[in-house]
Protein backbone atom coordinates (compact mmCIF):
# COMPACT_ATOMS: atom_id res chain seq x y z
CA UNK A 1 0.00 0.00 0.00
CA UNK A 2 1.17 3.51 -0.79
CA UNK A 3 0.41 6.71 1.12
CA UNK A 4 1.65 9.44 -1.21
CA UNK A 5 5.40 8.73 -1.45
CA UNK A 6 5.49 6.31 1.49
CA UNK A 7 5.37 2.53 1.01
CA UNK A 8 3.92 0.55 3.90
CA UNK A 9 6.38 -2.28 4.54
CA UNK A 10 5.18 -4.22 7.57
CA UNK A 11 2.90 -3.89 10.60
CA UNK A 12 4.54 -2.64 13.80
CA UNK A 13 1.60 -2.71 16.16
CA UNK A 14 -2.12 -2.44 16.65
CA UNK A 15 -4.11 -0.58 19.26
CA UNK A 16 -7.79 0.02 19.97
CA UNK A 17 -8.01 2.90 17.54
CA UNK A 18 -5.32 2.33 14.93
CA UNK A 19 -2.74 0.16 13.22
CA UNK A 20 0.89 1.26 12.89
CA UNK A 21 3.12 0.31 9.97
CA UNK A 22 6.76 0.75 9.06
CA UNK A 23 6.91 2.93 5.95
CA UNK A 24 9.76 3.74 3.59
CA UNK A 25 9.93 6.98 1.65
CA UNK A 26 10.30 6.22 -2.03
CA UNK A 27 13.64 7.27 -3.46
CA UNK A 28 15.41 7.68 -0.11
CA UNK A 29 14.23 4.66 1.92
CA UNK A 30 13.98 6.96 4.95
CA UNK A 31 12.00 5.14 7.66
CA UNK A 32 8.80 6.42 9.23
CA UNK A 33 5.94 4.89 11.15
CA UNK A 34 2.42 5.48 9.88
CA UNK A 35 -0.53 5.29 12.22
CA UNK A 36 -3.64 4.41 10.21
CA UNK A 37 -7.04 5.33 11.62
CA UNK A 38 -10.06 4.03 9.71
CA UNK A 39 -12.23 6.95 8.54
CA UNK A 40 -15.46 5.09 9.33
CA UNK A 41 -14.26 4.51 12.88
CA UNK A 42 -13.04 8.12 13.14
CA UNK A 43 -16.48 9.38 12.13
CA UNK A 44 -17.68 8.57 15.65
CA UNK A 45 -17.78 11.93 17.50
CA UNK A 46 -15.78 10.64 20.49
CA UNK A 47 -13.06 9.07 18.32
CA UNK A 48 -12.95 12.21 16.18
CA UNK A 49 -12.49 14.33 19.31
CA UNK A 50 -9.54 12.20 20.49
CA UNK A 51 -7.95 12.15 17.02
CA UNK A 52 -8.22 15.93 16.61
CA UNK A 53 -6.83 16.43 20.10
CA UNK A 54 -3.90 14.07 19.41
CA UNK A 55 -3.01 15.96 16.22
CA UNK A 56 -3.33 19.39 17.86
CA UNK A 57 -1.17 18.36 20.81
CA UNK A 58 1.47 16.82 18.55
CA UNK A 59 1.67 20.06 16.58
CA UNK A 60 2.20 22.00 19.83
CA UNK A 61 5.03 19.91 21.28
CA UNK A 62 8.65 19.15 20.55
CA UNK A 63 10.64 17.02 22.98
CA UNK A 64 13.38 14.47 22.40
CA UNK A 65 11.53 11.83 24.44
CA UNK A 66 8.13 12.22 22.80
CA UNK A 67 7.48 10.75 19.36
CA UNK A 68 7.45 13.35 16.56
CA UNK A 69 4.50 13.84 14.25
CA UNK A 70 5.77 14.81 10.79
CA UNK A 71 2.58 14.97 8.76
CA UNK A 72 -1.09 14.05 8.56
CA UNK A 73 -2.29 12.53 5.30
CA UNK A 74 -5.51 10.97 4.06
CA UNK A 75 -6.38 8.08 1.82
CA UNK A 76 -9.87 7.13 0.73
CA UNK A 77 -10.16 4.84 3.78
CA UNK A 78 -7.78 6.20 6.43
CA UNK A 79 -6.36 9.15 8.25
CA UNK A 80 -2.59 8.65 8.30
CA UNK A 81 -0.31 10.11 10.95
CA UNK A 82 3.28 10.05 9.72
CA UNK A 83 5.43 9.74 12.83
CA UNK A 84 9.00 9.12 13.86
CA UNK A 85 10.13 5.50 13.54
CA UNK A 86 11.73 3.82 16.56
CA UNK A 87 13.72 0.67 15.86
CA UNK A 88 13.80 -0.97 19.29
CA UNK A 89 10.20 -1.95 19.97
CA UNK A 90 8.38 -1.18 23.19
CA UNK A 91 9.93 -0.88 26.62
CA UNK A 92 7.70 -3.80 27.66
CA UNK A 93 9.26 -5.99 24.94
CA UNK A 94 12.73 -4.82 26.00
CA UNK A 95 12.05 -5.74 29.61
CA UNK A 96 10.74 -9.20 28.65
CA UNK A 97 13.74 -9.87 26.43
CA UNK A 98 16.19 -8.67 29.07
CA UNK A 99 14.54 -10.86 31.73
CA UNK A 100 14.60 -13.88 29.41
CA UNK A 101 18.30 -13.46 28.62
CA UNK A 102 19.56 -12.46 32.09
CA UNK A 103 16.89 -14.05 34.29
CA UNK A 104 16.59 -10.79 36.30
CA UNK A 105 14.66 -7.55 35.81
CA UNK A 106 16.36 -4.38 34.59
CA UNK A 107 19.17 -3.25 36.89
CA UNK A 108 18.59 -0.05 38.85
CA UNK A 109 20.98 1.84 36.55
CA UNK A 110 18.71 1.06 33.56
CA UNK A 111 15.57 2.03 35.45
CA UNK A 112 17.10 5.36 36.48
CA UNK A 113 18.22 5.98 32.88
CA UNK A 114 14.70 5.33 31.52
CA UNK A 115 12.94 7.22 34.31
CA UNK A 116 15.01 10.37 33.73
CA UNK A 117 13.83 10.40 30.13
CA UNK A 118 10.20 9.58 30.96
CA UNK A 119 10.04 12.19 33.73
CA UNK A 120 11.61 14.79 31.43
CA UNK A 121 8.90 14.15 28.83
CA UNK A 122 6.05 14.13 31.37
CA UNK A 123 7.32 17.33 33.00
CA UNK A 124 7.48 18.96 29.56
CA UNK A 125 3.87 17.95 28.88
CA UNK A 126 2.71 19.13 32.30
CA UNK A 127 4.50 22.46 31.86
CA UNK A 128 2.38 22.87 28.72
CA UNK A 129 -0.71 21.87 30.77
CA UNK A 130 -1.06 18.58 28.87
CA UNK A 131 -1.82 15.27 30.57
CA UNK A 132 -1.02 12.03 28.70
CA UNK A 133 -3.46 9.70 30.52
CA UNK A 134 -2.15 6.44 29.02
CA UNK A 135 1.53 5.95 29.82
CA UNK A 136 2.27 2.23 29.86
CA UNK A 137 5.35 0.19 29.00
CA UNK A 138 3.65 -0.50 25.64
CA UNK A 139 3.37 3.25 24.99
CA UNK A 140 7.07 3.85 25.47
CA UNK A 141 9.31 2.99 22.55
CA UNK A 142 13.05 2.37 22.46
CA UNK A 143 15.29 3.74 19.73
CA UNK A 144 18.92 2.80 19.11
CA UNK A 145 21.24 5.10 17.16
CA UNK A 146 23.38 2.21 15.94
CA UNK A 147 22.53 -1.23 14.63
CA UNK A 148 25.24 -2.71 16.86
CA UNK A 149 23.59 -1.29 19.99
CA UNK A 150 20.24 -2.62 18.78
CA UNK A 151 21.69 -6.07 18.04
CA UNK A 152 23.31 -6.24 21.49
CA UNK A 153 20.24 -4.71 23.14
CA UNK A 154 22.47 -2.06 24.68
CA UNK A 155 19.55 -0.32 26.39
CA UNK A 156 21.75 2.14 28.26
CA UNK A 157 22.61 3.65 24.85
CA UNK A 158 19.00 3.81 23.69
CA UNK A 159 16.57 6.70 23.73
CA UNK A 160 13.05 6.48 25.13
CA UNK A 161 10.09 7.91 23.19
CA UNK A 162 6.61 8.27 24.66
CA UNK A 163 3.90 7.52 22.10
CA UNK A 164 0.12 7.44 21.76
CA UNK A 165 -1.22 10.86 22.64
CA UNK A 166 -4.72 9.71 21.69
CA UNK A 167 -6.06 10.23 25.22
CA UNK A 168 -3.91 13.27 25.99
CA UNK A 169 -5.61 16.57 26.66
CA UNK A 170 -5.02 20.09 27.78
CA UNK A 171 -6.08 21.14 31.27
CA UNK A 172 -7.11 24.69 32.07
CA UNK A 173 -5.53 26.33 35.09
CA UNK A 174 -7.11 24.88 38.24
CA UNK A 175 -8.97 22.17 36.28
CA UNK A 176 -8.79 18.52 37.33
CA UNK A 177 -9.37 15.47 35.14
CA UNK A 178 -11.69 12.81 36.53
CA UNK A 179 -12.21 10.43 33.62
CA UNK A 180 -10.63 6.98 33.59
CA UNK A 181 -9.04 6.07 30.26
CA UNK A 182 -6.57 3.66 28.77
CA UNK A 183 -5.25 0.55 30.46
Amino acid sequence: MLVDDLSLVKPLGKGSFAEVFLALKQGTNEKFAIKLIDKEFAADPIVKKYLNSEIAIHKDIKHENIIKLYDVKETSQNFCLVIEYCNGGTLFEGLKTYQKIHNVPFPEEFVQYFMRQIISAVKYLHDKRIIHRHITLDNILVHYDSEEDKKNQNLIKSKIKIIDLGFARYLKKGELAYSTLGS
